[in-house]
């Protein structure tokens, strides 16, 4: 019992005694905290760019003005939005957006780019476009919306297609840039490395004095 006791008392003494050769290089710390921290602001302010999203919304009028008819076409809603993101679809916009807007994306890149919602019991789409670029998230959501209007009846028949509200650059909303986040993120990281560095130098320390 004594022998075990002996023993936490010396690894309590150790670990007090690495705390305070630690604290005796608390520079350390304090440099590689202030240097990340400052790298997270800066990336966060210089290099990091926020997402811009453009929304623009379109009615489906229904193929035919009976009561039927309309409750038929809202629940092709699905459909109609599953036609919209579809490759085949993309590849228009793709190529509309390459010819009139300037801007070369993948359809793969396009598909992650472009959302769709809808309305419950209408026949309202939303259409939300995503990029780094307010100009180039607002030309996608348009640029969307007019292929589906031009393209859609190659797949199914559909009513006629009016876009509602046009995507426009002012109404383009950005997401947040989380600077404190980005600076405490790089703090936490340079004071993980910094007690890293200062274990190293105890260790070559001790090791030289020896």
């Amino acid at each position: 019992m004594a022998f075990f006791i002996r023993k936490r008392e010396f690894w309590s003494m150790k670990l007090e005694t690495l705390i305070r050769k630690i604290i005796k290089q608390w520079y350390i710390l304090v440099l590689a905290v202030v240097i990340f921290a400052g790298a997270g602001y800066l990336w966060s302010n210089h290099v990091y760019h926020p997402v811009y999203t453009a929304k623009t919304t379109m009615l489906v009028h229904p193929r035919k003005h009976t009561g039927a008819s309309v409750e038929a076409d809202i629940k092709l809603m699905p459909t109609y939005q599953g036609i919209m993101l579809g490759d085949s679809m993309l590849n228009h916009v793709k190529k509309d957006l390459a010819k009139h807007s300037k801007y070369k994306v993948s359809v793969e890149k396009l598909s992650q780019q472009i959302h769709s919602s809808t309305d419950s019991n209408t026949l309202l789409i939303h259409v939300t476009a995503g990029t780094t670029s307010a100009k180039s998230a607002v030309a996608i959501a348009n640029t969307t919306v007019k292929q589906f209007k031009k393209h859609a009846n190659d797949t199914v028949k559909i009513g006629k297609i009016t876009q509602l509200v046009k995507a426009k650059k002012q109404n383009v909303t950005a997401s947040a840039r989380e600077t404190k986040k980005f600076i405490l993120t790089g703090g936490l990281f340079g004071l993980v490395l910094g007690l890293i560095i200062a274990l190293f130098r105890i260790q070559f320390l001790s090791i030289k004095k020896s």
